[in-house]
């Protein structure tokens, strides 16, 4: 029992680890310069993969140690948050995104679609699956996994603007300017606009697609079925 959540706790470092220490260090720049962006680009999303793929079959043949019984509530949540994750995920990717890899920042950018409730979609999308995820499951594999990636997400957004600032800081600033970290902040503070709807029924559509996608491969994905939101 201790070694499958061992091999885990391993997998789930690894993923960790390759992620902080490539991507968010200077050995990111470095890579870039030996093997070119595209490359990088290429056999990092490959290394990703893989490990991810490794994180998941630990999870699954990791025994069921539970922590704590999650209530009604928790457990139907993820109905709702995914949802909107499917939709942060979907608008981060069709929107302009200056966040993303590769992506260059053009000195008219404006925020579009959900890059005006967060400049780092993508990363609030997998943060709170994460976190919903982890509520609704309650036992200590889940608390490894889905704690990591909460984690991993969340601190990454600390991490993309501390590269961004680094790397391209007077646009960087132009992108801040417009957009905040934290969703609804920057419209709140008057700083973003909704924009036009364009996007927005982009990111939409597509997140409904997505979302009845994942409820019908989960079993395949996760190797569980989804419960019943009646149960």
């Amino acid at each position: 029992m201790t070694g499958e959540i061992g091999d885990l706790a391993i997998a789930v470092a690894i993923f960790v680890l390759s992620h902080v220490g490539i991507s968010s260090t200077h050995l990111r720049s470095w890579l870039k310069g030996r093997l070119g962006e595209r490359p990088y680009l290429g056999l990092y999303s490959l290394l990703s993969v893989a490990l991810l793929v490794w994180v998941v079959l630990a999870w699954q043949a990791a025994p069921i140690v539970v922590l704590w019984e999650p209530a009604t509530f928790w457990r139907h949540l993820p109905y709702g948050v995914m949802a909107v994750c499917c939709i942060l995920l979907v608008g981060g990717q069709t929107a302009p995104n200056p966040s993303l890899p590769g992506r260059r920042i053009d000195a008219a950018w404006r925020p579009h679609g959900v890059l005006t409730l967060t400049r780092h979609p993508m990363m609030w999308a997998i943060g709170l699956w994460a976190l919903v995820h982890m509520a609704a499951n309650g036992d200590l594999a889940s608390l490894i996994l889905f704690g990591s990636m909460a984690a991993l997400a969340l601190g990454g957004t600390v991490l993309i603007d501390t590269r961004k600032a680094r790397e391209v800081p007077t646009e960087w600033q132009a992108v801040r300017a417009q957009t905040s970290n934290l969703p609804l902040l920057a419209l709140l503070q008057g700083r973003s606009r909704p924009g036009p709807a364009g996007p927005w029924a982009v990111a939409l559509l597509g997140g409904i697609v997505l979302y009845v996608m994942l409820l019908l491969l989960h079993p395949y994905i996760a190797g569980v079925s989804v419960p019943s939101p009646f149960s």
